[in-house]
Parts: structure tokens; C-alpha cells; sequence
């Protein structure tokens, strides 16, 4: 009986286990890939492009509500600064979220050494 036992929780470990296991291995060594960095930076840019040229739509219109000129140097420094702003926060979404994938793959890793 007890080997009759043995040898369904082998078999059921072999057949449902240890895929489960291969396939979170195989998973946690490539979440952290360069290629899912790159899209997860290139999503935390796009929100922020995003964001920001919603922001720039209304700043103009704004701007054209007061009577002030698209021409002036008033109206080009605020635009000047709003791109400025814009090029600093999507840099630093880009690196968070690289950063963000880099973490979790360390994580993941982690949680294969720990279950191995």
C-alpha cells in the first residue's frame, strides 16, 4: 500500500509539479530581459507624453484665451519650459520602470532559490 502511495505522489509530483516548476524557472529568468525593460520604459514614456501634451493643449488654449500671441517669447518660454519638464519626467518614468522590472526579476529569482 505504501508504495502503491509512493508511487502516485511520484507520478503526480512528476506530471503536474515539476512543469509548474520548469515553467516559473523559465519565467523568472526572463522577466528581467532587456526586451521587456525596453517595453516597460517605453509605456512609462508614452503615459507620460501622454499627460503631458494634454497638459500643453490646455496651457494654449489658456494662453490664446488671455489674448497672448503664439509668437511671443512669453508664449515659446512656456512651451520651451513645458517640453523641458515633459523630457525630465518621461526620462525619469523610463528609468523607474526599468528599474521596477529589474527589481522584479530579482525577486522572482530570489523565489526560485527559496522553492529550490
Amino acid at each position: 500500500q505504501q508504495a502503491e502511495w509512493a508511487t502516485k505522489d511520484r507520478e503526480r509530483y512528476e506530471n503536474v509539479f515539476q512543469p509548474l516548476q520548469d515553467e516559473f524557472v523559465k519565467e523568472a529568468g526572463e522577466y528581467g530581459s532587456p526586451e521587456r525593460q525596453a517595453q516597460a520604459a517605453a509605456e512609462a514614456r508614452a503615459d507620460i507624453m501622454s499627460a503631458s501634451n494634454a497638459q500643453k493643449g490646455a496651457a494654449q488654449r489658456q494662453m490664446a484665451s488671455m489674448g497672448i500671441n503664439p509668437n511671443s517669447g512669453r508664449f515659446q518660454a512656456v512651451e520651451r519650459t513645458a517640453d523641458m519638464n515633459t523630457a525630465v519626467a518621461a526620462g525619469g518614468a523610463s528609468n523607474a520602470a526599468r528599474q521596477m522590472i529589474r527589481e522584479g526579476a530579482l525577486g522572482a529569482l530570489q523565489q526560485v532559490h527559496v522553492s529550490l
